[in-house]
């Protein structure tokens, strides 16, 4: 199944506002001069089938936004191809790269990865866009360069990397890394096995066992010695701490402590009830000290006197407050009557009025102006009769014409000022009735002489309501006195009550305490029962374990773990260099045999190359100085290259010589790199049908390009678009476009 193009439409692409190209099934020719926009061609073409991380740096003009058209936001190209039995459509929007692939008009794939993949799986059947992409596109300058590498490292690498064989040199580097690892570590574990045997070699014979049941035992006997030291220590000082003549008083003390908290409940509500009945009295200001000289039944019996509602306060000082400000703005503001107000409408109206007249006339004028400049004879065009000097007549309806705008200009200024000042004696007027109308609701007047009397009269009631608050706070104030010395008292017996409280507390708390430590000496006596002794015999117990640890010999019982420890270590050690012995033996068969299968695969690889190379060379070069070429594999001690080898005619004799040594033409190397090409799209997929030449002859002689031009016209089964400003290919063509500037846009025309 040969994929082949059938046809690229560019919108907005590059340089391309709308290019569409049919291509033939061999060779498709695109000619013009520098700046048409050839390349785009095969860029889009690229960027349909790959996407934009496909396209160099420098082909996407930095980034990939650039690839859209100048003066546009969005771009889109279509690429259409055929195989044996299906047609494909390819859409891509630019720059995003989303789009579709229709199969026979029914969509199969869809979004910028899906479409590559489905291009590389399905269509061309290549596992790597890298690699499709060099290989059915040949940039400017690059035709030719390939097969000059031939012999070089580079030249290697790159053909390895397409043909999928770096991975054979991967595994054989990662085995010898993994070899050489392995025996490192060999080396590193058998030295420190011979180290680590020798260090405990002198401590075989002995009876670690018995050491460390010994070791063991004067283990147990030094924490037996620290415990019972400890507690020793904690036994005397316990008994020190405990006073038994408090104990035998905490029950009186208990009873007294409870005694005076009742007492000391009772004071302090009394207390608080005596401030509560003070707090009401404490109204009394500086400016009342006059009254406190007065006694208290004289206080009492003005009081009574005295027949004020003190509730009524705030409601009289928010009243004068209402008057005093209705007072206040209504002799501020110009007393303006409702007649001003119409008067003024009126005035105002009649302006308008005016204003819309005079409109009318500088109409009928600007008319009779725009008449009278068209006349040609001098009649009137309205009623037929002679006018005598129309140019006099119209210079004067000019000049009118002049005043009357002069005049509506004045009328406008005047009707602004007349609405301002309306305005302002609406407000004023508004304001005024505002005022008017609250104090007739309020207080049943709108004179202000009868306003200032009702505000007299609240404030006398306001000023019997202050003398009775003054004669009543001095008598509160008199009562308070008496309270306070009460409370005084009473805090006095409160504070002599907690200071006994608080050293009862104290006593309770050393009760309490000392309980605590009577506990933990019953703890002391359990503890010391488990070495059979009671407290009192402690010292005694002391001395025993003191005697028997001087018996015993000082044995470390970390070194005889560490020891022990090392022993299990350097057998471990045995086993692993066993193991490990092991291992390197199976890695350096499988690297052997592993070498032996990368040698045979590509010896097999080059035998194909030179197989489908010797195939196209002679379908593209046509002459029969040269009979064959040939791949070769060429090993060193540590590396290999590919060679190309050239079978020619020197004289009588057929010589055998490598590339850069056989002398060939430029156009030799031009027809053996194409043919190179071809064979590598051999190699890689049957599906690739199609190559994209861009600018195949820069830098070649005539005699060089005529040469490709009738190699590519002998070539069969395989599509070529070819991007030129060289018309030396029109003979080659089966289809030639030919695209130049018009203006800003590019146009092409078909031969």
């Amino acid at each position: 199944m040969v994929v082949k193009l059938k046809k690229v439409v560019l919108e907005n692409f590059r340089i391309h506002k709308n290019l569409a190209i049919d291509f033939d099934d061999k060779v498709t020719l695109i000619l013009g001069e520098n700046g048409t926009g050839k390349t785009s061609i095969l860029l889009g073409i690229i960027y349909a089938l790959f996407g934009s991380q496909a396209l160099t740096s420098y082909e996407k003009g930095g980034r990939k936004e650039n690839l859209v058209r100048r003066g546009s936001s969005l771009g889109k190209v279509t690429v259409v191809l055929q195989d044996n039995e299906n047609i494909y459509e390819i859409i891509r929007e630019v720059p995003s790269g989303n789009g579709i692939i229709r199969k026979n008009g029914k969509v199969v794939a869809s979004g910028n990865e899906t479409i590559t993949r489905y291009v590389l799986e399905n269509l061309l059947k290549v596992k790597d866009l890298d690699k499709a992409v060099n290989v059915i596109f040949i940039r400017q300058r690059t035709l030719g360069s390939l097969v000059l590498g031939s012999g070089k490292k580079t030249f290697s690498e790159e053909l390895e990397e397409l043909l999928d064989l770096k991975k054979f040199t991967e595994i054989a580097d990662t085995l010898s890394k993994a070899l050489e690892d392995l025996r490192k570590e060999l080396l590193r574990a058998k030295s420190e096995y011979t180290r680590e045997s020798a260090s405990i070699q002198k401590y075989f014979g002995e009876d670690i066992g018995k050491l460390e049941e010994l070791a063991k035992r004067r283990e147990e006997l030094e924490r037996q010695l620290k415990e019972l030291e400890r507690i020793n220590i904690r036994y005397k000082y316990l008994k020190r701490e405990i006073d038994e003549e408090l104990l035998k008083k905490e029950k009186e003390i208990n009873e007294k402590y409870s005694k005076i908290k009742e007492e000391l409940r009772e004071v302090e509500n009394i207390i608080l009830e005596l401030k509560e009945e003070s707090a009401k009295y404490d109204i009394l200001t500086d400016d009342f000290k006059e009254f406190l000289d007065k006694k208290i039944e004289e206080l009492e019996e003005t009081v009574k006197k005295i027949k004020v509602d003190t509730s009524r306060k705030s409601l009289i000082l928010n009243k004068i407050k209402q008057i005093e400000r209705i007072i206040k703005n209504l002799k501020e503001l110009p007393n303006i009557k409702e007649e001003d107000i119409k008067e003024l409408e009126e005035k105002l109206e009649k302006k308008k009025e005016e204003l819309r007249e005079l409109n009318v006339k500088i109409k009928d004028i600007q008319k009779l102006i725009e008449i009278l400049e068209k006349v040609k004879e001098p009649k009137c065009p309205v009623c037929g009769s002679r006018i005598e000097n129309p140019k006099k007549l119209l210079e004067e309806k000019v000049k009118e014409l002049e005043e009357l705008k002069k005049r509506d200009l004045q009328i406008k200024r005047e009707i602004l000022n007349l609405e301002k000042e309306l305005e302002e004696k609406r407000e004023i007027y508004n304001k005024r009735k505002y005022y008017l109308n609250f104090a007739l609701e309020e207080f049943g007047t709108d004179k202000i002489e009868e306003l200032e009397r009702i505000k007299e009269n609240f404030e006398k009631e306001l000023n019997e309501i202050l003398i009775y608050e003054k004669v009543y706070s001095a008598l509160s104030y008199l009562k308070k006195k008496e309270i306070e010395r009460s409370v005084k008292e009473l805090e006095e017996t409160k504070s002599r009550l907690e200071k006994e409280l608080r050293d009862l507390e104290i006593q309770r708390y050393r009760i309490f305490k000392m309980k605590e430590k009577i506990k933990e000496l019953e703890e002391l006596k359990e503890i010391v029962k488990r070495y059979g002794i009671e407290l009192e015999e402690i010292e005694r117990k002391i001395k025993e374990v003191e005697d028997e640890l001087e018996s015993l010999p000082k044995i470390d019982i970390k070194f005889l773990k560490y020891l022990k420890e090392k022993k299990e270590y350097v057998e471990k050690l045995k086993k692993y260099i066993e193991e490990l012995e092991k291992f390197v033996n199976i890695i350096s068969k499988l690297a052997t045999v592993f070498q032996k299968i990368k040698i045979r695969v590509r010896d097999e690889v080059a035998k194909r190359l030179t197989i489908y190379l010797n195939y196209w060379f002679k379908r593209i070069y046509i002459y029969d100085d040269i009979e064959s070429v040939e791949i070769r594999v060429e090993r060193g001690r540590k590396d290999f290259v590919y060679k190309i080898y050239v079978k020619k005619k020197i004289g009588e004799r057929d010589v055998v010589l490598p590339l850069e040594e056989a002398s060939l033409s430029g156009g030799q190397i031009v027809a053996l790199d194409l043919a190179f090409r071809f064979a590598l799209i051999n190699l890689l997929s049957k599906n690739i049908g199609f190559l994209l030449l861009d600018e195949p002859t820069e830098s070649l002689d005539e005699r060089i390009r005529r040469k490709l031009a009738e190699t590519l016209k002998s070539l069969e089964n395989f599509q070529l678009i070819i991007c030129t400003h060289d018309e030396i290919f029109k003979e080659a063509a089966a289809k030639s476009y030919y695209l130049y500037r018009k203006g800003t846009e590019i146009e092409v025309k078909v031969y």
